[in-house]
């Protein structure tokens, strides 16, 4: 049997993607991460295959209720969410 989970990694070898989850396991299980850490601003960083969700904002683990007043007390909307690239490693602010 093939192993069809999907993975995205960065130069350095870390996982690592900017628009969509970095690990797709084949049971469902979805992994967001950039530069190697458990991190997503628009949702849960990791969405079990039995639903469970789990948030992460730059590898550290919060309940959602916390996520949302993280994002709401960002104080610079028009920046949230734009890529910039940083010594050849993109990043989302946020």
């Amino acid at each position: 049997m093939s192993d069809k989970t999907k993975r995205h990694y960065s130069s350095s070898g870390q996982l690592h993607r900017i628009d969509g989850p970095a690990l797709e396991c084949e049971n469902g299980t979805k992994y967001w991460c950039q530069n190697g850490q458990l991190h997503r601003l628009d949702g849960p960083a990791y969405e079990g295959a039995d639903g469970q969700n789990i948030w992460f904002i730059r590898g550290e683990k919060m309940t959602q209720e916390i996520h949302a007043k993280r994002l709401a007390a960002l104080s610079l909307p028009p920046l949230l969410n734009k890529v910039v690239v940083i010594d050849g490693f993109k990043y989302i602010l946020g």
